[in-house]
């Protein structure tokens, strides 16, 4: 962008490489209970995942992790839209679900 230093502050703002969230697979997606996210191609293990509400509250859930794919169970979570943030060792992804 072209932006230049702060003279306050330094550099401001994310120091985290952005992944092309098209290393995403999301199915069904609008869902009725329950949603797969698969990574694509030769990535890293999965080492965590979260899940969030619109409003950026994470959500206690217990998210199986299945190998390269994840499955999420909407349960007694309210219609709705949320994100999923998976990570593995190397990289850092978010999804958006969303439950009927």
């Amino acid at each position: 962008l072209g932006l230049e230093e702060c003279a306050l502050f330094g550099n401001v703002g994310i120091a985290k490489n952005v992944v092309n969230t098209s290393n995403l697979t999301v199915y069904p997606n609008p869902a009725n209970q329950t949603v797969y996210v698969k990574l694509k191609g030769k990535s890293d293990a999965i080492t965590a995942t979260s899940l969030f509400n619109i409003t950026g509250a994470q959500i206690s859930k217990n998210i199986e992790v299945q190998g390269q794919q994840i499955k999420i169970e909407k349960g007694d979570l309210p219609s709705g839209i949320y994100l999923v943030r998976i990570q593995t060792k190397s990289a850092e992804y978010t999804a958006r679900i969303i439950f009927e």
